[in-house]
């Protein structure tokens, strides 16, 4: 990879850095964060983003290690949705379902432009035509990473169409706040929710249940492995969680949604959004070779994808993804480092 360059015609890693000394390595192909270095408890740096050492498997990414997705990013069933009475036929690339975008091109396999870059900001763009992967509507989509001093990645998403289309945007990192050294189930995670989603086999959303009494309750901190393996339909379905949870709808503005720790390390991260769910996948298929030849597997990290609902196009009772032309998607995502 190459760095501190200003070609967005080449594959290229921009660093972003602050007073601190926290440092974010960003790919402008894929919209990639590859690395995240923070200090644990005793001041030391470690990388606390799952990926790889170089970008050949990034070309690829299976498992949509620290990207962009879209342009709809989780699941629409069987990649189908209407507008205004017109049926748009979606690739099919899980099962029967669309997932985060397609097979031609879906965002984690462009190379997006570079419309900016200072020490603490990083401004991609990139114009997706008109019926790649099926979506209507030529979008225009900026991606601004930008860090704080105080400690904030902040993931701005902006998108406009000329033609009525539908959109969903997430950043696929999967986290591990020890440095990528044993699974997440040690983390302890807390989720602001009453609520999440159950699903079908194909992880399709049907039904919305309270957490209350279920392996699903985060309302207050609780380690990961403490009830991943427990005999419930939803966690056998998905091998682990891979669930959306419902953001209190009465929350606006960029709320506080989740809060991830780790005692060894001490590292703690928190997330604020104005997305109204957040979907966490825990890794359940993970299974390849990682940074510094590390073998990732099951449970090595977390994915905390802040977003709209799944299959949010076939379902008028979630809050709507529909964008028309004149009118600009906007979404704001912080993930904010810190110690416990």
């Amino acid at each position: 990879m190459h760095t501190d360059t200003d070609q967005s015609n080449e594959i290229s890693l921009f660093k972003l850095k602050n007073k601190n000394g926290l440092q974010v390595e960003i790919s402008n192909f894929g919209g990639v964060i590859k690395s995240i270095f923070t200090p644990d408890k005793n001041g030391k740096f470690d990388d606390i983003i799952l990926g790889y050492d170089t970008i050949n498997p990034y070309l690829d990414n299976p498992a949509f290690m620290g990207c962009i997705v879209g342009r709809y990013a989780n699941r629409i069933d069987q990649g189908t949705f209407e507008i205004d009475r017109k049926r748009y036929q979606l690739d099919l690339n899980n099962g029967n379902c669309s997932l985060h975008g397609g097979i031609n091109a879906p965002f984690h396999k462009v190379l997006w432009k570079v419309e900016e870059i200072r020490e603490s900001v990083l401004k991609l763009t990139h114009k997706s035509k008109s019926m790649e992967d099926g979506f209507p509507g030529n979008l225009d989509i900026a991606v601004i990473y930008s860090l704080s001093d105080r400690n904030e990645l902040s993931i701005k998403y902006k998108a406009q169409t000329d033609e009525k289309t539908v959109i969903n945007l997430t950043n696929h990192s999967y986290f591990n706040l020890n440095g990528g050294k044993n699974s997440i189930l040690n983390h302890y995670l807390s989720i602001d929710s009453e609520s999440f989603h159950t699903t079908n086999k194909d992880q399709i959303p049907v039904t919305e249940e309270p957490v209350s009494g279920t392996p699903f309750d985060f309302r207050q901190p609780k380690l990961i492995g403490a009830r991943i393996n427990d005999h419930h339909d939803q966690l056998k379905l998905a091998d682990g969680y891979d669930h959306n949870w419902i953001i209190n709808p009465q929350m606006d503005g960029k709320k506080h949604v989740a809060t991830l720790f780790e005692k060894e390390s001490g590292r703690k991260m928190d997330v604020k959004t104005d997305q109204p769910g957040i979907q966490i996948y825990t890794g359940n298929h993970v299974n390849m070779t990682g940074k510094g030849g590390q073998k990732y597997s099951k449970y090595w990290g977390i994915c905390l994808e802040t977003q709209h609902y799944p299959n949010s196009p076939n379902r008028p009772d979630f809050p709507t993804t529909l964008l028309e032309p004149g009118k600009q998607f906007e979404s704001t995502t912080i993930f904010t480092f810190g110690l416990i």
